[in-house]
């Protein structure tokens, strides 16, 4: 029988002043409790044996809300501490009772075939894991070590990679336009059931030893993340080169999606494949709960179709699980049901990118290319190495910050080995009447959790906005529609330039100082023909020149 992850003693208390844990005194009725945790399975463990604390004997213990994990029942090592999935006032007489289960752990850095073979090491005050399905972190208090698949502490300690390494499950979405949720929205009743299959690519530097499917638990829909509100029983696998290697999750076939706020993400897919090739996703569902369900937008290639060659999705009631096969389903038009990414375990190290933005960030007002990416962001990076969209249109940073801080995306960054995010948000914002200063701290808001977490956050400057009455061939025809939400744009870019680095930022991409004409400040360029087809977004010459400026160059992202 496989060892326990950990076994230890719970102690409850708070957070410290100055960060950490700080634990209630050893008297009033407090004691630690015996806690163990199930073997590593690709990357998570949850606790086997709750228990009770208390009855709190004199004074009231008071609000719990953080945990930590010791090796001794007094004193000892603190191993790792995190914040109570469900903290709560106890007072004098109460007790706290956790059931089996309550403490559920996800080490992405873990995640991992041969994690009985290996071993890795954190140093103290190391973000190791989080609450499962959530993005809450779990901070070793001590040098720790992983070796057969048992947590220790005061073994010898080593760096952490902190993503970007190829033992760490790093995202390859060459294909997806934006968010789930950016695309159609299905309210037909008799299209419960998809069949879709979508063409993917490897990265151009590395060979891939295995890859994860994962599907997305939430929306990104105008007004920011949001739960899903249906629940898809399906299955997957990967095709490439006439042959069909079927997804596991949990070690079984069938892909459950319930209404939560994650991903589900497939157990490992033994798959060899070399760099720069195409494979196909295959994805079959049945859906309920819910009046409707989105699906993803994928940019159209330039053959002219809305596929690559072998893509798929067919709608109906009750079709056929395909997944095992390589029959390519009728097509019904719309968008795709399929993964938000594909996690790759990489020959190479890599950095990796996660890109958050708007429209202009999805490659609005671009044609896409023959591999269906679209705008110079996706264009810019091809497959040089991996990164992943979660872009949405019409939505803002405030809206982000609203909904959660973006808590789906930071669990996408946190978990998937991102070196870099790249923040454009802003155009919709200071459209929507926010000041620079407004826009500016939202901005630092989705910033901070990737800044803790070690992640490099980019921001971008904000181009024109305006109306044309010769379709934008000329600046002398421009009109600007708001004078006042100008005015807050330019003192936005200005501050940027001046101040990106004080506030944290990795770079500033300067899309602006490209796009607005230097001789018509506020106003497209125009230079060889219009820029822009509706003074917001840019057209492909627009795209293209933001390419050859080298706006956005895999060589930004390094390790």
């Amino acid at each position: 029988m496989a060892q326990p992850f950990l076994t230890g003693y719970l102690g409850y208390g708070v957070a410290g002043a100055t960060g950490g844990f700080s634990e209630l005194p050893a008297s009033n009725g407090y004691a630690r409790r015996p806690i163990s945790f199930s073997p590593i399975d690709y990357g998570r463990t949850r606790d086997t044996k709750g228990g009770t604390l208390g009855p709190c004997q004199v004074a009231d213990f008071g609000m719990l809300s953080y945990g930590a994990v010791f090796d001794a029942p007094v004193a000892g090592n603190l191993l790792l501490s995190f914040p109570l999935p469900n903290p709560a006032y106890v007072a004098v007489g109460g007790t706290r009772t956790d059931a089996t289960g309550t403490y559920a752990f996800r080490f992405p850095d873990l995640d991992l075939a041969a994690l009985p073979r290996t071993t890795l090491s954190w140093p103290a005050g190391t973000q190791v894991a989080v609450l499962d399905g959530t993005a809450l972190p779990v901070i070793s208090g001590v040098p720790l070590t992983v070796a057969g698949g048992v947590l220790a502490a005061n073994l010898p300690a080593s760096l952490r990679q902190s993503g970007g390494s190829s033992s760490v499950w790093l995202p390859i979405g060459f294909r997806a336009r934006g968010a789930p949720g950016s695309g159609y929205n299905e309210t037909n009743a008799a299209n419960s059931s998809f069949q879709d299959v979508t063409v993917w690519s490897t990265p151009a530097s590395a060979s891939v030893k295995a890859l994860r499917l994962c599907y997305p638990g939430f929306d990104v829909t105008a007004s920011g993340e949001a739960d899903r509100a249906i629940t898809v029983t399906g299955a997957a696998s990967i095709q490439y080169n006439g042959l069909v290697y079927p997804a596991k999750f949990g070690g079984h076939r069938q892909m459950l999606i319930e209404p939560m706020h994650d991903m589900v993400v497939s157990d490992p897919i033994a798959v060899s494949l070399p760099p720069g090739v195409q494979f196909a996703v295959r994805t079959w569902g049945q859906v309920s709960g819910g009046s409707s369900w989105w699906l993803a937008d994928y940019a159209t290639p330039t053959s002219g179709t809305t596929r690559l060659a072998g893509e798929a999705n067919a709608r109906g009631t009750s079709l056929a699980d395909h997944t095992l096969t390589t029959t390519t389903p009728s097509n019904s038009g719309g968008g795709y049901w399929g993964p938000v990414t594909v996690l790759a375990l990489l020959s190479a190290p890599s950095a990796a990118v996660l890109v958050l933005g708007d429209s202009i960030a999805g490659g609005t007002g671009d044609a896409a290319d023959a591999n269906g990416r679209m705008g110079f962001i996706q264009r810019g990076l091809a497959n040089s190495l991996p990164w992943a969209s979660l872009a949405r249109g019409s939505t803002t940073a405030a809206q982000a910050v609203a909904a959660g801080n973006g808590r789906g995306m930071y669990a996408a960054a946190v978990d998937r080995g991102i070196t870099d995010v790249l923040l454009q948000w802003c155009r919709n914002d200071l459209n929507n009447g926010a000041t620079a200063v407004q826009t500016r701290s939202s901005l630092q808001a989705l910033a901070a959790p990737y800044l803790a977490a070690g992640i490099r956050v980019w921001v971008f400057t904000c181009p024109p906005t305006t109306t044309s009455s010769d379709a934008w061939a000329s600046a002398a025809n421009q009109s600007i529609p708001s004078a006042a939400n100008e005015t807050q744009r330019t003192a936005y870019n200005s501050d940027l330039r001046l101040n990106w680095r004080s506030y944290g930022f990795a770079g500033l991409v300067d899309i602006a100082g490209l796009l607005e004409d230097p001789a018509n400040p506020g106003r497209w360029q125009t230079a060889g023909g219009a820029w822009t087809a509706d003074g917001v977004h840019p057209t492909p010459s627009g795209h293209n020149a933001l390419i050859a400026a080298g706006m956005i160059a895999p060589g930004m992202f390094v390790l």
